[in-house]
């Protein structure tokens, strides 16, 4: 979470108690239009869950918040300037519509947020901006660097594993942070 000059304030890490939390709140949409919309089953530590918890819990910090930011759209601030996330990481949010393209107004309802408060919306391979000085300077690049929109981890594997509709019968298994096997 970062106030307006984009200073972190708050990290959320915390173990959310879903049910209780959905209880109380109010479920934002059925558990199979969520999934339809943003690619992604209902988790702990997911994006729209921690606002929430924060809005509820931590009042004063969840005022002072001007971005609600994930680790990557984090990253592209700190590198551009520019918040930004791409489709693929914005599913695991769980605030936007991932078949449009765009925020989904009953999610931020939910949230309790707006879609100014979120970063900007990309597809992979979307020109974010140039480093800024400050960025460049830490990384030993130079300004003329461009930050480009990447895939979330397991998207761009089964994309290079060719574990795609195209063709069926391939099975791929990735064994990161999270164990996952995918048939497509």
């Amino acid at each position: 979470m970062a106030e307006q000059e984009g200073k972190t304030i708050h990290s959320v890490a915390k173990a959310i108690r879903l049910l209780d939390l959905l209880t109380a709140a109010g479920q934002p949409a059925s558990l199979t239009e969520l999934y339809q919309k943003t690619g992604w089953h209902l988790g702990l530590g997911l994006l729209a869950q921690e606002i929430r918890w924060m809005k509820d819990n931590e009042p004063e910090l969840f005022q002072k918040t001007a971005m609600f930011l994930s680790v990557p759209s984090y990253i592209s601030y700190r590198m551009t300037g520019v918040a930004a996330c791409d489709l693929s990481d914005a599913g695991i949010d769980q605030l936007a519509d991932i078949r449009r393209g765009a925020y989904d107004e009953a999610l931020l309802a939910y949230a309790g947020i707006s879609a100014e408060q979120l970063p900007k919306l990309v597809r992979s391979g979307d020109r974010i901006g140039q480093l800024t000085p400050q960025a460049a300077q830490a990384l030993g690049l130079t300004t003329d660097c461009v930050l480009v929109a990447g895939a979330h981890d397991q998207y761009a594997v089964a994309l290079g594993a060719g574990a795609v509709r195209r063709y069926p019968d391939r099975l791929r298994h990735l064994l990161g942070h999270h164990g996952h096997r995918r048939c497509t």
